[in-house]
């Protein structure tokens, strides 16, 4: 049976484990998690999430409990990880089962070390304003340590730069890690000497109380992976194209190479055959393992692979093409180039087992690569526009949305958090008309699953109230209510809806159009928003 292809992939050089687990605990999505070994051990780590909480695993290294055993695959610098669909974990001997939170997961695993690099991108992204928390941390739910506890307690007193807390704080790690932590979360953002915009960046973990700790699994059920798997690589026509998508996608690398001409009309048979010949090489590289390239099998001799790599330059090498091929000269660097990796990475047995692997799970051609760098570039730039957003720098966001185009033009997140940002600006820039923000939310919410995408709702339901369509508005809201209970601003507009129309009805004697009943107390907390109030509304 051969191996489940990966519906995301990467490594932990690029994006640290603790990335990894809260991208899935924001969006509460579903599958398997596999780390692989940062030795020349066999097989991977396997970690079976559920609404974005680790809930069973089976590990090379197993120990007494899950969250001891995830715990050390933190330290990994340079493993591969995967996402698949479903359940690859099972059951039986070997199984480690259990509830994990998946914040106190990772801030347990930040405190055994976390990279400079990584801590230092997130404290660039808040520049030099002061910050202020916006989330209601459980100390005891999050098993804070006293130095913990003192660094929350400090950022709560009163706002200041990443810094300044850092230099106040007397325990630089400490804060570094907390500052890296919570903006991970978005749970700090920039204070502007008024109560500023709450979070709007994608979907922050619940509040923490004893009824609804943060980690717990959603009400509703959560969108399966495989379906967002597919919003991404699937291209969708109802989205906007954005302007120059070509030429930022050729300057990150992302876009694919021209095909090499054909032989021209005139030319001898025997070099037209030559050109052809190559010319269909050099085209069908792009979709090509190493393996296929080389025309060899997975044998760990290195020999097969080399000799084969020295036939083939005979025939490709640029430099030994007749004058007749010069028009495939580039075409024909760039398969040398190719090739010339292909044979270092297979006369490696490290690397060629670490190859054989990324093969097995879909990897491994020019083509999927440049896929999978483009999703990567368009998710750190939609991150870097949620941190702009907090910031409330408007113009700055909307330059990294475009460049999240270029790299995925295929992704919704981005689209849904551009038609927030136009919401907050409107009537400031051109583009920010109420009918445009409408237009583009339901453009999301067509190429979303079920026609269901958070923000899209929330935001078109806060035209429709601008444009005094309040009945409307509200059945939106409430969809989001029934959907994600503690969605705190939906909850608010539909008992706001509820309040004006009973004061309706009752002067009128008619009964009340919704009959929705939302405690707020058990969904309250600035860490459980998902949007702002616009600025001045």
């Amino acid at each position: 049976m051969s191996a489940p292809a990966p519906l995301a992939q990467g490594t932990l050089e690029a994006t640290p484990l603790a990335h990894v687990f809260l991208s899935l605990h924001r969006r509460s999505l579903s599958g398997t998690l596999a780390v692989w070994p940062d030795d020349d051990r066999r097989g991977q780590d396997r970690i079976l999430v559920r609404n974005g909480v680790p809930l069973a695993a089976r590990l090379l290294d197993p120990t007494e409990t899950l969250e001891r055993g995830i715990l050390p695959l933190f330290q990994r610098t340079h493993a591969a990880y995967a996402l698949y669909e479903g359940d690859l974990v099972g059951e039986g001997e070997g199984v480690l089962t259990g509830s994990v939170d998946p914040v106190a997961l990772v801030l347990a695993g930040m405190r055994g070390g976390v990279r400079d690099a990584a801590v230092d991108g997130v404290l660039e992204g808040f520049g030099t304003s002061p910050l202020r928390l916006v989330a209601k941390l459980d100390a005891h739910a999050l098993r804070l340590t006293p130095k913990e506890t003192a660094f929350v307690e400090l950022l709560r007193a009163e706002p200041a730069t990443a810094e300044d807390l850092i230099a106040r704080s007397g325990e630089e790690k400490v804060a570094r890690r907390m500052l890296y932590l919570l903006g991970l979360l978005g749970a700090l953002e920039a204070f502007r000497g008024t109560v500023v915009e709450a979070m709007a960046s994608g979907h922050p973990p619940p509040p923490a109380s004893p009824s609804a700790t943060p980690g717990a699994p959603a009400a509703a059920p959560a969108e399966p992976v495989a379906q967002t798997a597919a919003r991404i690589a699937t291209p969708r026509t109802s989205l906007p194209a954005p302007a120059a998508t070509s030429e930022r996608r050729r300057r990150r690398g992302l876009e694919a190479p021209p095909p090499a001409p054909r032989a021209p009309a005139g030319l001898a048979a025997a070099l037209a055959e030559q050109w052809n010949a190559l010319a269909d090489r050099i085209d069908a590289a792009d979709g090509q393992t190493y393996f296929q390239m080389l025309g060899v099998g997975e044998s760990p001799d290195v020999s097969i692979a080399r000799d084969a790599y020295f036939e083939l330059v005979k025939k490709v090498h640029p430099d030994r093409l007749p004058p007749e091929l010069e028009p495939l000269r580039g075409h024909a660097a760039r398969l040398f180039q190719q090739l010339t990796e292909a044979k270092e990475q297979l006369e490696d047995d490290d690397k060629r087992m670490k190859y054989i692997r990324t093969v097995r799970d879909g990897g491994g051609t020019p083509g999927s690569d440049r896929k999978m760098m483009a999703v990567l570039s368009a998710a750190h730039e939609l991150d870097k526009a949620n941190v702009l957003v907090n910031m409330s720098k408007w113009a700055e966001a909307l330059e990294a949305l475009a460049e999240a185009k270029a790299c995925d033009p295929s992704q919704v997140d981005i689209y849904a958090l551009e038609a927030f940002i136009l919401f907050q600006q409107l009537g400031q820039i051109p583009s920010a008309t109420v009918e445009n923000v409408v237009a583009l939310c339901d453009r999301v919410l067509a190429d979303s699953a079920g026609g269901f995408h958070e923000r899209a709702l929330f935001v078109k339901g806060m035209c429709l109230k601008k444009q005094g369509k309040d009945d409307q508005a509200a059945a939106l809201f409430k969809r989001i209510v029934e959907k994600n209970p503690r969605n705190v601003d939906a909850a608010r507009e539909v008992r706001l809806h509820e309040m004006r129309t009973r004061g309706t009805n009752k002067a009128e004697g008619r009964a009340s159009l919704f009959d929705l009943k939302v405690d707020t107390k058990d969904v309250g907390g600035l860490i459980g928003k998902l949007f702002g109030p616009k600025k001045g509304g």
